[in-house]
């Protein structure tokens, strides 16, 4: 285990949310002494995790230069997961979160070939194994992240499903499961530009059949912090609608969008529900995407415009409305950003991260 304390994370948790900082700045921000500070960081720089990428002159009045400390980004790998009705989306990341290769898949995934789906996309990523640190996933339904279990996925047909200890059994890798939602919103915090802000991200995910209904979820945060509600179910939202009548599947779609078809009938509900909830928690920013990227733009546009209508006193908030077309990769994104987050911060779990394999 690269360190070996609580005061050790919390130096290399501080690292990597300022990404390039000083023993001084460190030595501020968690109020410790200068010297604990380099006794803490020296096992830190020992191991790799950390490694000192520049040195800053100390200016007209003299003195040491200070040297300046970074997150190794090549120290460690993660594999990201997302997950939906009829895709699978995968990414490998560097210790930063950042991709370095990526892997896409359309399939119908139930609870039938989950794990086998699940465990095609791994594979593509395994030659890298004695340098994967965890598996990330995020998937749609209610997700108990503590236990990694999914106590419900009606478009998955999951129930109770202990998700994270068949992955570990099969893999000898720490595995988390988020909610694809949350795990969305999660991805947000990777720029600093939403730190410390109320976001919400609404997922949209096409069944693979499309006169399915069509699947919502929101990612919530509040402060900048994840807020999965008293139950597990917040954002847990209902459409009940579907993008279309016609019968036609998800690759079709995706091939060649027909010109035909009414999406009224999805665009009243659609932004009556997402209107509704932006009125309610009143966010800095609300994100629209999920299966965004392979709708057609006049439908993009109907759509916005349609939110737009409703919401209320739309031209004087403070609003950032917009649409994120990355599809899938951000909730696979996410998920790698929301472990990061753990491992960097609770000293149990990065204990467990470390005891597998």
């Amino acid at each position: 285990m690269p360190f070996r304390t609580p005061t050790q994370q919390k130096i290399l948790h501080t690292i990597w949310v300022k990404s390039r900082t000083t023993q001084s700045e460190i030595s501020a921000i968690l109020e410790v002494d200068k010297s604990t500070v380099s006794r803490n960081l020296s096992p830190l720089l020992k191991e790799g995790i950390v490694e000192k990428v520049a040195e800053i002159d100390p200016g007209p009045s003299g003195g040491r230069k200070a040297d300046v400390f970074s997150i190794n980004d090549s120290w460690k790998y993660f594999i990201g997961i997302g997950i939906e009705q009829g895709e699978i989306f995968g990414v490998l990341t560097n210790f930063a979160g950042k991709s370095v290769a990526s892997t896409s898949k359309m399939i119908n995934i139930d609870a039938e070939n989950i794990v086998d789906v699940i465990s095609e996309v791994v594979e593509d990523f395994m030659e890298m194994n004695n340098n994967i640190l965890g598996i990330a996933l995020g998937v749609p339904g209610v997700v108990d992240n503590e236990a990694g279990v999914i106590i419900l996925s009606e478009s998955l047909g999951l129930r109770d499903f202990p998700l994270e200890e068949v992955l570990e059994r099969r893999f000898r890798k720490k595995c988390y499961i988020e909610n694809d939602s949350n795990a969305a919103v999660a991805r947000c915090f990777s720029r600093p530009m939403f730190y410390g802000m109320n976001v919400l991200y609404f997922l949209l995910s096409l069944p693979f059949v499309l006169s399915n209904y069509v699947g919502l979820g929101v990612g919530i945060a509040i402060d900048g912090e994840i807020y999965r509600g008293s139950n597990l179910l917040s954002g847990e939202t209902p459409l009940k609608v579907a993008l279309m009548k016609k019968k036609m599947t998800l690759p079709e779609f995706e091939k060649s969008p027909p010109s035909d078809v009414d999406y009224s009938g999805f665009v009243k509900k659609a932004s009556d529900v997402i209107a509704t909830i932006v009125n309610v928690l009143d966010p800095s920013v609300a994100i629209i995407g999920g299966d965004v990227n392979l709708f057609p733009d006049s439908l993009l546009n109907d759509l916005m415009d349609s939110i737009k209508s409703k919401i209320f006193m739309a031209d004087s908030k403070k609003l950032e409305l917009r649409y994120d077309h990355d599809g899938l990769k951000t909730m696979a994104l996410g998920s790698v950003r929301a472990f990061l987050t753990r491992f960097m911060k609770d000293f149990e779990f990065s204990k467990k991260v470390f005891s597998i394999g």
